[in-house]
């Protein structure tokens, strides 16, 4: 699968068309609504897709504001996780500033696990409901949104889950997650001292970041990162968020592009990245959890 971001000026007759016809495809047939699909906003946006060899997978457009939109991904690929890889790169495409977007009513979750909330009433778009969802306007805080709504899922979803297959259950998993945070929140912390010694994020390194964040995404396991101890005995389930949150504020603007964390799949992380990585990583495991868990009984 191949990435693009391109601005109007460099979008190729056949990219564009490509991308219009999944946006077709979807928006007006897929979901029988007749709308103004060519609405005459393409040129302001960036445009970020992936292709295959049977064409365009997922395309999303940011436009000013900055606002995200037309997000939408092949029916062939839907639960994948082309979705996630699709917004990670339309967010790295928004400028600095409060990210908003009109979230189709069903997609409200997806969205929030990037840190998106709901910020005003509910609405019929075309005869569909949506709700509008802004996220916050730097990386970092982004990031610590998407950990404590990660986080929050993690404590709803395993609180009842029960297992008799000698794995861990969810008092030692949730120590492993706080441990594994405290592992990297440390590195910020000391590192933030001499933010500027530590190199800038380039396409390279995000790409790796990107390609960590999908693998936590798979159902595969794991080694724990050397220094992070395993769990003897379990804790209460994680609530990181807040202590990680307490970085942003010695956190010099300068900072938030530097590769400030290392990581054993990802080399260097910036602080979003380590942000997504723990909300990803905590996930991974509630997902874990809830495969491995007892039927529940009447």
């Amino acid at each position: 699968m191949r990435w693009h971001l391109r601005a109007w000026s460099e979008l190729g007759r056949d990219d564009l068309y490509s991308i219009l016809r999944l946006r077709t495809d979807v928006f007006v047939v897929e979901q029988n609504c007749s709308y103004p699909e060519l609405d005459g906003r393409d040129a302001e946006a960036l445009h970020v897709w992936a292709e295959d060899e049977l064409g365009v997978v997922a395309c999303a457009r940011v436009l000013p504001g900055p606002v995200i939109g037309r997000v939408v991904t092949r029916a062939d690929v839907r639960g994948k996780g082309v979705g996630y890889a699709l917004m990670e790169r339309a967010l790295a495409a928004c400028p600095p500033g409060p990210v908003h977007l009109s979230a189709q009513a069903h997609l409200e979750g997806f969205y929030r696990t990037f840190g998106f909330a709901v910020s005003g009433p509910g609405y019929l778009e075309d005869g569909i409901p949506h709700v509008p969802m802004d996220a916050a306007g730097t990386p970092a805080a982004r990031g610590i949104d998407r950990l404590s709504e990660a986080e929050r899922r993690y404590r709803i979803e395993t609180a009842d889950l029960l297992f008799d297959d000698g794995g861990w259950d969810v008092r030692q998993t949730s120590t492993h997650l706080r441990l594994v945070a405290e592992f990297f929140r440390n590195q910020i912390a000391k590192n933030l001292t001499r933010w500027n010694e530590f190199p800038f994020a380039d396409t390279r390194s995000r790409e790796r970041e990107w390609t960590l964040l999908e693998a936590m995404r798979s159902a595969n396991r794991f080694r724990i990162p050397p220094g992070v101890p395993e769990p003897i005995e379990g804790t209460d389930p994680p609530e990181t968020a807040g202590a990680c949150a307490d970085l942003l504020s010695e956190l010099p603007a300068d900072a938030e592009d530097r590769l400030i964390a290392h990581h054993p799949a990802a080399e260097g992380l910036t602080v979003a990245g380590t942000w997504a990585f723990l909300a990803a990583h905590t996930d991974h495991h509630r997902h874990a959890l809830r495969r491995r868990a007892l039927p529940c009984t009447p």
